[in-house]
């Protein structure tokens, strides 16, 4: 409580790290309900192959906040992409 600007701070120095963990960054966006950059963390999660992301992605109410926004449905249909691919 009350260091919401630290922690954005922290996780935007984060994202810039290249060895930084997808689902890392993800959950620290999530958590600051920042959903939009959550969303783009969780398509890279996916685009890293993360078992974790992909199978959390599909079940229902797994991410509550997000599962309603358009870019949610833009991910699922980029999971659905790439399982089709050989």
């Amino acid at each position: 409580m009350g260091h919401e600007g630290e922690a954005r701070a922290l996780v935007a120095d984060l994202s810039l790290d290249g060895n930084a963990e997808p689902e890392t960054i993800f959950w620290l966006y999530y958590g600051l309900k920042d959903y939009e950059h959550a969303l783009e963390w969780l398509r890279r999660g996916i685009d890293d192959r993360n078992t974790t992301f992909i199978k959390f992605v599909r079940l229902p109410n797994a991410f509550p906040e997000i599962q309603d926004l358009p870019g949610f449905a833009a991910v699922l249909a980029h999971l659905d992409s790439l399982q089709r691919s050989p």
